[in-house]
């Protein structure tokens, strides 16, 4: 007698950014990581990572286009690069298209100071504090149709893994660097390169200090605080290191993006909510 087919599993894809990369609104969400040395480049399920591939565009699919509020993305734990674009020659390693998420949280807040920024940019924003982990939440509603692809539709070696207590399947995303030396350049100017602006970084104003992976009630599925460390650290029975923070994201708003400034600064928040056309939003 055959084996009955086993109902699908349905429940919330948590997407978890680390490390440097930035979030492109423009009429899309882009997932944008440069090209840094000495740098681990992986994404998958938690400690099952898998290296993403240089020079490929992965695309997400699987999930469910949102039907409550608009996700909204915190100006006051992010910095912006508004008015810009991705310059076609670009450092770029890769990038993933994603849909319009349901949640957008930014999680592991530090403190920014001006000093930060010796020399900025009329087009960087920024407020009191950086986000150094983006969550993004999906519905979806069978978790075996979750998956990355590629431009030639080649399945990204990701197995999703749900949790049938939390009904959950979380994607961790990695762009960290592998050791604690000095770089020449700090990973975050190069990653403003890619939109044509070179925003010098202080390293000694910044300091090493970055604040320690907490608890998120509202997040389901992240309960296991390694999940929220750098890649380095979250790693099973290794020495801790604490490399002078380099790292940064930064959410770019393209000029032809209807992401647009609010009130002569960003506003409280910007929306990415999905029009007709697909364009992002701004409330």
């Amino acid at each position: 007698m055959a084996k009955a087919a086993s109902a699908p599993h349905r429940g919330t894809l948590n997407i978890i950014s680390h490390g440097t990369c930035a979030i492109l609104l423009d009429g899309t969400v882009r997932l944008i990581i440069p090209n840094v040395d000495n740098y681990t480049i992986v994404a998958g399920t938690f400690l099952s990572e898998q290296p993403l591939r240089k020079g490929a565009r992965y695309r997400l699919e699987g999930v469910k286009a949102p039907t409550g509020p608009a996700a909204r993305i915190s100006t006051g734990a992010n910095i912006f690069l508004v008015g810009v674009s991705l310059q076609p020659n670009a450092a770029v390693f890769c990038e993933l298209d994603l849909s319009i998420p349901e949640s957008f949280r930014s999680v592991r807040c530090m403190d920014i100071q001006k000093e930060w920024f010796p020399t900025p940019p009329a087009s960087l924003r920024f407020s009191s504090q950086l986000a150094l982990v983006h969550v993004l939440s999906y519905a979806f509603d069978d978790a075996a149709s979750l998956a990355l692809l590629d431009e030639a539709n080649a399945k990204f070696p990701w197995k999703p893994k749900f949790d049938s207590a939390t009904k959950t399947v979380n994607l961790h995303l990695y762009s960290d660097p592998k050791g604690d030396a000095l770089p020449a350049v700090p990973a975050f100017t190069i990653l403003t390169k890619l939109f044509g602006q070179e925003v010098p970084l202080d390293l000694a104003a910044v300091g090493p200090f970055v604040p320690p992976p907490a608890i998120y009630p509202e997040i389901h599925g992240l309960e296991n605080l390694l999940e929220l460390q750098d890649y380095s650290n979250s790693r099973p029975q290794r020495a801790a290191i604490q490399p002078p923070y380099d790292c940064g994201k930064i959410v770019g708003i393209t000029s032809s993006s209807a992401a647009t400034e609010s009130g002569g600064s960003l506003g409280s928040s910007v929306s990415v909510r999905a029009k007709e056309s697909g364009a992002a939003a701004t409330s």
